[in-house]
């Protein structure tokens, strides 16, 4: 293999992000979101919350496929992966939670952390519909599947092994929460669910080798909302700490990213785990499958691989 082949996948990808961050950008100063710059950070806090939701979903989608457009050669959710990213640039461009919890104590209410489970959801479900985009071109043939990529092959898991899979990554990212969001602060709490949902999709997918990604990429969405709504009937109305932007309660570091952290960094980390884990699931395929002297373990797992697949 030549070296450009070798970093080809590399390089497509970084030119993808390179798109999806310059289309976030440039539709960020275009549309003032967020309208005050490290300031704010919730689409509920923006002047228009409306048009701020609606620029967020175009945003994404058109980025997805611009990004699938140079990197879809790559993997099947390439396109995703570098869509997140390139949202993460509204994340970097907003403030932290303490800053929105000090903007809002004068209305004195709790509420704000339920808007934050509620943003959340809503932002889920952009890129739930982004995925859904690809996965009709896949149905269309326009896109192949992963194991087209890595020649592991896709199979229909039972629903308790996929629910399995899935309980298992928000858990495990959740203790990662818990270890490495000590503060609010951006780079923190961003590398915190990087960091974690990529450990928890990893590990989720050792035990539980399932397919499609978004069984690992969910995770973060559960956890959020749980230290949201924790937060909500944990923290106590009559305890002024919160106002001042300090979380104190038991899941604090599960409540201390916005929404908009989770919801980049979060699907991100666990795309990108979910491609190397099949890396390795086919390599300890290749080392468990017994071969013919006379050829090399990775023809002959080819080979297995093409006789199985429905011609």
């Amino acid at each position: 293999m030549s070296l450009y082949a070798y970093h080809r996948p590399r390089l497509l990808l970084l030119a993808a992000i390179v798109v999806s961050v310059l289309v976030f950008h440039f539709a960020s100063q275009l549309f003032r979101v967020p309208a005050y710059p490290h300031y704010g950070g919730v689409l509920i806090g923006e002047s228009n919350p409306i048009i701020a939701t609606v620029v967020v979903a175009v945003t994404l989608v058109a980025a997805v496929l611009l990004s699938t457009l140079v990197a879809g050669t790559v993997r099947f959710d390439a396109g995703l992966f570098c869509g997140v990213i390139g949202m993460a640039t509204l994340s970097t461009r907003s403030g932290t939670v303490g800053d929105v919890l000090r903007q809002t104590a004068g209305a004195n209410s709790l509420v704000i952390f339920l808007h934050f489970a509620l943003e959340l959801v809503l932002l889920y479900a952009f890129v739930s519909i982004a995925w859904s985009i690809l996965w009709s071109l896949h149905s269309g043939g326009l896109l192949k599947a992963d194991e087209f990529r890595d020649g592991v092959e896709d199979t229909d898991e039972p629903l308790v092994f996929k629910i399995s899979a899935f309980a298992m990554q928000a858990g495990v990212m959740a203790l990662g929460m818990f270890l490495f969001a000590q503060t609010d602060a951006k780079s923190q709490v961003l590398a915190a669910i990087g960091i974690s949902s990529f450990v928890g999709a990893c590990i989720a997918y050792y035990m539980y080798p399932i397919s499609p990604s978004p069984w690992l990429w969910t995770g973060p969405l559960v956890v959020g909302c749980a230290g949201y709504i924790v937060a909500y009937f944990q923290v106590s109305p009559t305890d002024t700490l919160w106002q001042t932007g300090h979380l104190t309660h038991t899941l604090a570091p599960l409540a201390r990213p916005l929404p908009i952290d989770y919801a980049t960094l979060g699907p991100a980390g666990a795309i990108l785990a979910y491609w190397l884990s099949r890396r390795w699931h086919r390599q300890r395929l290749i080392e468990q499958t017994p071969v013919p002297q006379d050829q090399t373990p990775i023809d002959h797992f080819i080979q297995q691989q093409q006789q199985q697949r429905p011609s």
